[in-house]
């Protein structure tokens, strides 16, 4: 499972856990309230998520659905950003003070079908725009050949080795540092 944390970029996610050790929920926002660059970030997080630490997620109190999710991620964001720091962190009982603008209809509701068109339409573009870049590259119609598979597995195999390192290591110092721990408390 994702677990969100003072991430900046990556949707925030920095680890992953299992889902029997963290608390979770899905269609919700994460919020990053303690880091030196990403205090004040907010990304949407549609799919089942956790928290390590240095960042919370809320959730709306009616239904939302992925459109909803980016757009109400965005406009928290653009609230607060600026305001908070690593000296004037983001906590949830100063976010939930702040103020933001949304969408409204003449009858003062808020105006979700807007909000979901919007996204709607930006998807659309960017589709347009990749769509574009690709026939215009030649790459469109790009088939992995088989050496492509062959360097793709190559370079899967490299990386989860380098991963299993890091977690050997990591539990390796752990285990280094217990012991030195409990022969320096010996001592």
């Amino acid at each position: 499972m994702p677990l969100v944390n003072a991430k900046d970029g990556n949707n925030g996610i920095m680890y992953y856990g299992r889902s029997t050790d963290f608390e979770s929920t899905e269609m919700a926002i994460d919020i990053v309230n303690d880091g030196a660059i990403s205090t004040g970030n907010v990304y949407p997080q549609p799919h089942n998520t956790g928290v390590l630490y240095n960042a919370y997620l809320i959730k709306a109190n009616f239904n939302v659905n992925e459109k909803l999710l980016f757009f109400l991620s965005t406009t928290i964001q653009k609230s607060i950003k600026e305001k908070f720091s690593y000296e004037n962190k983001a906590g949830w009982n100063k976010v939930k003070k702040e103020k933001i603008q949304l969408p409204i209809c003449k009858d003062g509701t808020i105006n979700f079908d807007f909000m979901e068109k919007f996204i709607t339409e930006l998807e659309a573009t960017h589709v347009a725009e990749l769509d574009a870049y690709l026939e215009t590259t030649g790459l469109k119609n790009y088939n992995i050949t088989e050496q492509d598979n062959i360097i793709l597995d190559k370079f899967n195999k490299l990386y989860n080795t380098k991963q299993t390192n890091k977690q050997t290591n990591k539990q390796t110092n752990k285990q280094t540092n217990k012991q030195t721990n409990k022969q320096t408390n010996k001592q």
